[in-house]
Order: structure tokens, then sequence, then C-alpha cells
């Protein structure tokens, strides 16, 4: 069996509760029974939050669960957050010929196998300090131990930096107990993939054990501090000046590869989308939908004229020179088999999942079920 090319730990709950435990327990089997089963030579962990929990446990018994150390108990401001650091620091043992270390969510789909192109396109001089995703720009502002904040979030460079302008200048500028960095590049957190060199490069620094104790004194009502931007800064902040990062962006102009909504419009070509209303059976009709009618896309990436990131844009200088920055050029325009442009559907539309022959593939005998219990089972939660 050939070893696997990246390593993507997913993610997931758990909890002393049966209650919460049993919901993030639906959510890893309706990965498992849908987009985990693709071709792919991805190896993938659900990376659990398991300390304090007992031997007794049933998480436990989870096959392709990586019981992490990091306690059950902790809260939304640092969970996710040392769950991320965790699987960076124990994947690269586990899996030592894998050359990218990814991250998801376990509110998504992947198409794993277009997922593994996109990253076997990537230039071998660029891919062990590779940043991979669907990008956009945030600006960190910190004060002492009491405020750990990202604001001033744009899809583009120069847009963040006057957001993040108009909202802190005056802190920033004027009180040298305010620090602001950005704005910097982060990964959106339903999928990420990482260098091998970088993440090493981030799990080495001797100042992360210090912020992450850090993040633990923040005032209970603190807002959320949420990973991917965190992982952002991190890498802006501690890696990037001893090793400049490749920024791998999947372009905006080839916005169904990446579909981030309330909606379920997809393309033929979606490769990330993420489940913002937890409607599990809507990752299950994606990956039916794939199946049946999935387009690949093939990429090609392309290091633009200008790195990412000036200094003169940003509220005070990070630490990071620029990053290289890569975009992607699509072979073909991305068109179906007629020649036509990839247009997306709206899968919640019961007549395009009939006309699709979705319908007929439908699980636990839903495929005869009239259109009123199908839509109760998409309008199921996880």
């Amino acid at each position: 069996m050939e070893p696997p090319f990246a390593a993507l730990g997913v993610i997931s709950g758990s909890s002393a509760s049966e209650e919460v435990h049993q919901r993030y327990v639906g959510r890893r089997a309706v990965i498992r029974d849908s987009w985990l089963k693709q071709r792919s030579n991805f190896v993938v962990r659900f990376v659990l939050r398991c300390g304090e929990l007992p031997l007794s446990h049933p998480v436990h018994t989870e096959a392709d669960a990586l019981c992490t150390g990091v306690s059950v108990r902790e809260t939304r401001h640092r969970g996710p957050i040392l769950a991320l650091v965790a699987w960076l620091r124990e994947a690269p043992r586990l899996y030592p010929s894998a050359r990218f270390i990814a991250k998801a969510d376990d509110d998504v789909y992947l198409h794993l196998g277009d997922l593994e192109h996109h990253l076997r396109a990537i230039p071998a001089a660029a891919a062990a300090t590779a940043y991979y995703g669907y990008t956009g720009f945030f600006t960190l502002v910190q004060h002492g131990d009491d405020f750990f904040n990202f604001v001033g979030w744009s899809p583009q460079e120069g847009y963040a930096a006057s957001a993040a302008r108009r909202g802190v200048a005056s802190r920033c500028a004027s009180n040298a107990s305010w620090s602001c960095a950005g704005p910097f590049p982060m990964v959106c957190g339903p999928f990420i993939a990482l260098g091998r060199d970088a993440a090493a490069a981030l799990v080495r620094e001797p100042r992360l054990d210090g912020e992450l104790d850090a993040l633990s004194r923040l005032p209970r009502k603190h807002p959320f501090v949420v990973e991917d931007a965190w992982l952002g800064a991190a890498l802006w902040r501690f890696v990037g000046r001893s090793l400049p990062i490749n920024v791998f962006t999947l372009n905006t102009r080839w916005g169904h590869l990446y579909v981030d909504g309330d909606g379920f419009r997809v393309s033929p070509s979606t490769v990330i989308w993420h489940n913002r209303r937890k409607f599990a059976a809507r990752v299950v009709l994606l990956h039916l939908y794939a199946q049946r009618d999935h387009l690949r896309c093939d990429v090609s990436w392309r290091q633009t004229r200008r790195p990412c990131c000036r200094s003169d844009r940003g509220m005070r200088p990070g630490d990071a020179a620029g990053w290289p920055w890569w975009t992607t050029d699509i072979s073909g325009g991305c068109v179906d088999a007629a020649g036509a442009p990839v247009r997306r559907t709206d899968l919640r539309n019961m007549s395009n999942l009939r006309r699709l022959g979705i319908v007929d593939t439908l699980p636990g005998g839903l495929a005869g079920a009239s259109d009123d219990e199908i839509g109760r089972w998409m309008r199921t939660k996880a």
C-alpha cells in the first residue's frame, strides 16, 4: 500500500454529556458514510479532546479517532486551537511520509480526490512551506491578557487594511499597551493544508506555548478565538520571517470550487463545502451528487508578480516579510463535457434531485419516500 500523501485531521467534539457526545458522533457517522469513502491518498483521523474522559467512554472505541490529551472541559476560547496544535504535533510522527498536514471541520463536505490533485499540482520547491485553501485577510488586535481578537476581515488585502485602520487605528497608533499585526493572510477553516516544514516550524516555535497559556486567561465573556484566524496570525508572527510561507489560494473567480453559505447551491466541481446550517442530509446529498456528476477542474498554479502583504498597508509591520502568493489557473475554463461553463445547482430543490437521479439513490429506504418525508430528512441537523 502506498504511504499517505497527506494527513487530514478533522477537528471534532467529545463530551462527558451523553447528549452532546451523540451530536458529534452523528456528524462523524455522516462523514464516514459519505465523502470519507472516496478514493484518495489521504489518511483521515477525527481529532478529539479526550482529556479527563474515562477509558470506558465510548469515544475510545472509534478506531479512526485520535484522542488527544486536550481537556474535554476546554471552552471555545482555546479548545479547537489546542486540538489543532495537538494534531500538528502528532501527525508528522504518525505519518512521516505525509507531505501535507491538513485540517478540516466536522461540518464540511470535501472531495478528497480533487484536493489531492490540487496539492500534487503545487511546485515541489514550494510544497514544504505551502499554506493552501480559500484565503482572506485579518488584523490581530491584542491588549494584555484581556483582549485577543481579529478585526477587518476581507477577501482582499487592501480592503482588510482599510477596515482595520478604521476600527482600531487610534488604539494601536497611540497606546503602547495595545498591539496590532496585519493584515495577514489566513486560510478559512473548513479545509486548510500546510506543507510539512511550515507545520513543523510552527509547533517548534518557543513563543507558542506562552500564547496558548495567555488564551486561557481571557475573560469568560470574551469572544471566541477562531482557530483558522489564529493559525494565520501564528504563522504570520511566529514563522513568517524565518520561513516565508507560500500561500496557495483558491481564486475567487472560481468560487464554485469553495462554497460557504447558508444555501445549498453547488456545482459539479465543488471540492470544499461548509455545512453552515448543520443539516446532516446535505453532506450525504452532495456526496451522491458528486458520485453521479462530479467534474474535476484541472488546476495549475501561477505565482503572482508581487508577494502578499505590503507592510505599508498594515497597522504595523508584522514579523513576516512578503510571502509568495500563488493563484489558480484552470485549464479550459472548467467546462463540462459539452463545453458549457460550470453552473451551480440548488440541491434543496426536489425537482433538481429527481432530475439528477439523486432521489433514487437516497439511503435508508428514502428512495420511495414522499417529497414531504424527504424534506423532513433534509432538515435534520447533526
